[in-house]
């Protein structure tokens, strides 16, 4: 995935977990991957998949193409 859609996927990630619907611990979970593993990837040392970026999209209730747009641009 390239780098601008990684940074708008973890910015994004961030905002919905700053708001409270979610929590890290259940992200991972709904991912199959150890909160340890979403850490690294929210702090851009590992890339979401696309597989982990759609999964994330039903998580948040929004489209893959919903997450690629930077909140703040």
């Amino acid at each position: 995935m390239e780098e601008q859609y990684a940074l708008a996927i973890r910015e994004r990630l961030g905002a919905f977990l700053a708001i409270g619907k979610v929590t890290k611990t259940s992200v991972a979970q709904s991912l199959g991957i150890s909160l340890n593993t979403l850490n690294s990837k929210l702090n851009g040392h590992t890339p979401f998949t696309l597989g982990q970026a759609a999964k994330l999209a039903d998580v948040m209730g929004c489209k893959l193409d919903d997450l690629r747009v930077q909140p703040y641009s």
